[in-house]
């Protein structure tokens, strides 16, 4: 499980408040890793996003990694 908080400079934040944009985001991340043989790991990962970029709707991004070792 992962948490990260990211925020602009002060000079930026104020630049985006004196336009209207808020400027931090908050991503919320929780992973899985599966040993399906010595030599292949599979990952499924779920993130939250709460105002990606500081304007835009809040998603829920799922994916899947496959990782094979030669």
């Amino acid at each position: 499980m992962a948490w990260l908080w990211v925020a602009a400079s002060g000079a930026v934040q104020a630049r985006d408040a004196s336009a209207g944009e808020p400027g931090a985001e908050l991503a919320v991340e929780g992973f899985y890793r599966l040993e399906l043989t010595r030599w292949a790991r599979f990952t499924p990962d779920l993130q939250y996003i709460v105002n990606p970029g500081g304007k835009y709707s809040n998603p829920l991004v799922a994916t899947l990694r496959l990782m094979v070792h030669f």
